[in-house]
């Protein structure tokens, strides 16, 4: 009897769905669930990938799929408000420059910064020049 009912799981699990026209055709009840979705911003850092969005920036490990929220916009608007630098609206544009170290690249309009994102700490911080244009910044020399 334990055998039949192991052989019957093990044979419901191999089952695939199969896509019904709600599911293939553009405004179908569960078109959107099926449709492939842009994820914007991702980079690598380290060995996970950083996944931004407005309110928070995640980190997501490739091999549990785990995600853990590396900071939130409003602790880090209040170090910058500290710091004189302006606010930030999105995580879109920050970078992470250093796969060892837990530092995020933040470029406002009036300061250039990394933030350690661990300690909650700005640990270092540039003027940004108004006339500059497409400015770089490079992580080595800390220089724009």
């Amino acid at each position: 009897m334990g055998i039949i009912t192991l052989l019957s799981l093990c044979s419901m699990a191999q089952e695939k769905k199969t896509f019904t026209l709600e599911d293939l055709i553009p405004g179908g009840n569960n078109y959107y669930n099926c449709s492939p979705k842009n994820l914007y911003g991702i980079q690598w850092w380290g060995d996970h990938f950083i996944l931004p969005d407005v309110d928070e920036i995640k980190s997501i490990d490739p091999q549990t799929g785990h995600e853990k929220c590396l900071a939130k916009i409003e602790d880090i608007n209040g170090l910058l408000e500290k710091a004189g630098a302006g606010k930030m609206f999105h995580f879109y544009e920050v970078t992470f420059p250093y796969a060892d170290k837990p530092y995020m690249q933040i470029t406002t309009a009036k300061k250039n910064l990394l933030i350690d994102f661990e300690r909650k700490d700005i640990v270092w911080s540039q003027d940004v020049n108004s006339k500059d244009e497409n400015a770089e910044w490079e992580k080595n020399s800390r220089c724009r």
